[in-house]
């Protein structure tokens, strides 16, 4: 199976896919140090990266 979208003729589809594990891998981490820590700053940071990795998960 090949991917159709390209870019400069390269697939983007390998290009895209470390957007959405580090953006919601990190996500999880800020949210248990938050929590663990007491950091309410930390959690409040999981939240866009929550949405930007759906998002970008979406679009891989």
């Amino acid at each position: 199976m090949e991917s159709k979208a390209r870019a400069f003729g390269h697939p983007i589809h390998p290009m895209l896919i470390p957007f959405p594990l580090g953006l919601l891998g990190t996500a999880v981490i800020f949210d248990v140090v938050g929590a663990l820590a007491d950091r309410p700053g930390l959690r409040r940071a999981a939240h866009p990266m929550i949405g930007a990795g759906i998002v970008s998960g979406v679009q891989a």
